[in-house]
């Protein structure tokens, strides 16, 4: 592709001659580059790409994109923000894919893994379809393939969009990251469909603050299609949700709750610690769903499902069957079956709000006590840490604080700061996440329920530049294959 043609709709000034140059990949990664590459030199939090620009030319870049001009041979596109340009450069090197696809995207602080899955589950009925988000890419009934991030970089979404359609997938649900949305990954995408689920303080060592958090995630609401049908989908029980609701066309907007009135309604009418039985109503239509998650905060998500799925034209059969037939979510309220008098569960909840959710759900139906295993993630919002305790303390029996993903962090550093958050002693400290484990299910009893949260579906520890192989899922078995 000509380079000229990769420029189209950017901003930019040109040191050197572009000519008819000819592209035959774009790269942001160095040791990505191949001949006849554009380089894009992209400022990170612990490495600036212009430093590694040397090394793009003398891997084959013909060209690069700068945000300041290079003591280099070669030509340079200089523009204000690279990030930003990478988003344009992606969309035009790969056709715009998000517009021959259905796109749904999801955002807030909890339930967006579980309710792409559950769209994706729903739009089964009808169109080859995929999801994106944390656990990976899943397509069909295939293995989930890793991505490192949430929202992938533009150029990886945009090649990801591209790959999906030329393999004949019809239907996307997507999980929306707010650090992809603050960060330009998902600029010049277009969704058909935009999901609120709710907002609690998260990521505030990215975020300068809450409402920074916030206008991030509401970002994705101004990124519809602008055609009949792309709608935005919102919790209005949620504080956050109903102002982000009062904000837009209400033409093009569907609200869903619980608690307060709402355009798609919903009513628990039975729940176990295994399944629930929720009946939504929505203007015309009422019918009910046995869905084989618990707790009100999937009821939750199932609405946003069910609410998203009716606006792009699903019938009520449909959403039904594809909401009674839910995989398991890799990591959410995910049972362990151990075969003994007592349960275990795996859970991604890794703030207050969401674990608070958790453990409340589980307290309605335990039998005796709840055990938790729980850390707190390195260079993240180290307030919450203490709040975590708290919220541990509050409802379970016995507590065993661990690491998470330590990253560039101490793991003593953060164990102190989460013990510093508790009143009593009902808690242990072991940083090794496989003792912890072990040292929880040595002590569980008949009517105990374990919960291991925070890492929920991750397949790893992450140890400064180092990647160690763990999963909860997988210290549970081989901590009974071994008794």
């Amino acid at each position: 592709m000509r380079l000229h043609e990769i420029l189209k709709n950017l901003d930019y000034k040109v040191s050197g001659e572009i000519g008819n140059i000819n592209i035959e990949q774009i790269a942001y990664d160095s040791r990505r580059v191949v001949h006849g590459c554009l380089f894009v030199c992209l400022k990170g939090s612990r490495a600036d790409g212009h430093d590694y620009a040397s090394e793009a030319i003398n891997s084959g870049a013909v060209a690069l994109v700068v945000e300041r001009k290079l003591n280099l041979d070669c030509p340079q596109i200089l523009v204000d923000n690279t990030r930003r340009a990478l988003a344009v450069l992606a969309v035009n090197y790969f056709g715009y894919p998000a517009e021959r696809l259905i796109l749904a995207g999801v955002t807030g602080t909890n339930g967006k893994t579980t309710t792409v899955h559950m769209l994706k589950s729903i739009a089964e009925k009808k169109y080859k379809s995929a999801l994106t988000g944390t656990v990976g890419l899943k397509t069909g009934s295939a293995d989930y393939r890793f991505l490192p991030n949430t929202s992938p970089e533009s150029l990886d979404f945009q090649a990801l969009l591209n790959e999906l359609d030329r393999g004949g997938v019809e239907f996307v649900a997507a999980e929306i990251s707010s650090h992809g949305l603050k960060a330009h990954r998902l600029d010049h995408c277009r969704f058909d469909l935009a999901v609120f689920t709710n907002l609690s303080r998260d990521h505030l060592d990215f975020h300068a603050n809450i409402e920074d958090y916030f206008a991030s995630k509401a970002g994705l609401f101004a990124m519809l299609k602008n055609d009949s049908r792309s709608t935005s989908v919102v919790n209005t029980d949620d504080d956050y949700g109903r102002r982000l609701y009062e904000s837009l066309d209400r033409s093009k907007t569907l609200s869903f709750g619980i608690k307060s009135p709402a355009d798609c309604r919903g009513r628990i009418i039975k729940s176990t610690i295994r399944e629930s039985v929720i009946e939504i109503a929505y203007p015309g239509e009422c019918f009910t769903v046995n869905l084989p998650l618990c707790f009100e905060y999937n009821a939750y998500n199932a609405l946003a499902a069910a609410a998203g799925a009716l606006a792009l034209g699903f019938e009520p059969g449909e959403i039904i069957a594809g909401l009674e037939k839910l995989p398991q979510v890799p990591g959410r309220m995910q049972r362990v079956k151990v075969n003994r008098d007592f349960e275990v569960f795996i859970d991604y909840a890794h703030t207050p709000d969401g674990l608070e959710k958790v453990l409340a759900g589980l307290d309605a139906f335990k039998k005796n006590r709840i055990i938790l295993v729980f850390g707190c993630v390195g260079d993240g919002d180290k307030e919450n840490r203490p709040v975590m305790a708290g919220v541990a303390e509050k409802y379970a029996d016995l507590i065993v604080v661990t690491t998470d993903q330590p990253r560039y962090e101490d793991p003593e550093a953060i164990a102190e700061d989460i013990v510093a958050g508790f009143a009593g002693d009902r808690f242990t400290v072991l940083l090794d996440r496989t003792s912890a484990v072990a040292y929880a299910l040595d002590r569980a009893e008949n009517g105990d329920i374990v919960l291991l949260a925070g890492l929920g579906h991750e397949q790893y520890q992450k140890y400064e530049d180092e990647f160690i192989p763990y999963s909860d899922y997988s210290a549970v078995l081989d901590y009974f294959r071994k008794r």
